[in-house]
């Protein structure tokens, strides 16, 4: 039914297939790989919906609504949608493609596979096994005069530099990115190896997703501490990292802000109804920092970028 290769033992196999029910078509997405003891894992992927979200009805903030609409509308430039597995990366881009979905803009849009299709987009399913990749495609997309492009993933550094290529060149470039907040998109892009000084100029917004968990009325979760050694192992570990990249986050995000780049702040996940930590984080939010000044939450939350 998934059109794998039952012979086939001793390699990860990939496919996919529909069916209908109580009219409704539910799609999975099968992944099996070989264990030991001549075994396979099969794990299936339901999609059950294949239909266009509207932007407005995407769990996102008033200012991050409003922010990311406004950088959409741009001429060129690059929007990153970054989050973890399975946080929605590709149906919030999807969704922001809608917003700016007209008769009078040629969109074209490269994914692996095609799960959400709308109205007006060219879009393209690629297939790695006849060397036809998400950079195969983006370089074919830019001999077909388009005006938006959408590439399901940045996986390599021949990507990511197409991409960032193509948005300096006049084009609007929409892409996912995975990593676990907004904020390490930058040491991503910059371990792929893409030079700082392009995707600076390039970068229009960063949004960050996140997977959110239902909270059943009545229930209630009692999440234990972590021991108090590994709180400082962990916040040793975390000075460490920043201060590694303290440097390279400084020399891409202030030139680029000088020249009109906004961050988003990702969408905070609110916890189970009735969570005192979930008030105190509230008042520490809202609480005036002695540094802060005019600049609101973000001076704070990048201490060490004020300039």
């Amino acid at each position: 039914m998934a059109q794998l290769d039952i012979a086939e033992r001793r390699k990860p196999q990939d496919g996919k297939f529909k069916f209908r029910m109580h009219d409704r078509e539910i799609e999975l997405r099968v992944a099996t790989i070989p264990t030991a003891n001549q075994n396979e894992d099969v794990v299936m992927r339901v999609l059950s919906s294949s239909e266009l979200i509207p932007i407005d009805k995407v769990d996102l903030t008033p200012r991050n609504l409003r922010e990311i609409k406004k950088i959409a509308e741009k001429p060129y430039g690059l929007i990153l949608c970054v989050g973890p597995t399975g946080s929605g990366k590709t149906t919030t881009l999807h969704s922001l493609m809608g917003h700016i979905n007209k008769p009078e803009r040629k969109i074209w849009t490269a994914e692996d596979p095609v799960e959400i299709t709308q109205y007006g987009l060219r879009q393209v399913q690629v297939m790695p096994k006849i060397g036809f990749d998400f950079a195969a495609a983006m370089r074919a997309f830019l001999r077909a005069d388009p005006d938006v492009i959408m590439v399901g993933e940045m996986r390599d550094e021949e990507t990511a530099s197409t991409g960032i290529e193509a948005s300096l060149t006049g084009h609007l470039v929409f892409s996912t990115l995975h990593t676990n907040s907004a904020v390490e998109t930058v040491i991503r892009l910059l371990d792929m190896g893409c030079d700082s000084f392009n995707f600076a100029d390039a970068l229009l917004g960063i949004l960050g997703a996140a997977p959110r968990e239902a909270h059943l009325p009545g229930l209630q979760v009692r999440v234990p501490s972590r021991p108090r050694r590994v709180r400082r192992a962990r916040a040793g570990v975390r000075r460490g990292v920043l201060r590694d990249a303290e440097s390279e986050i400084r020399r891409v995000v202030r030139p680029a802000s000088r020249q009109g780049l906004r961050l988003l702040l990702q969408d905070r996940l609110p916890r189970a109804p009735g969570d005192p930590r979930a008030d105190a984080r509230e008042r520490r939010d809202e609480a005036p920092h002695p540094d802060q000044g005019a600049r609101g939450r973000d001076a704070r939350r990048w201490p060490r970028l004020r300039g």
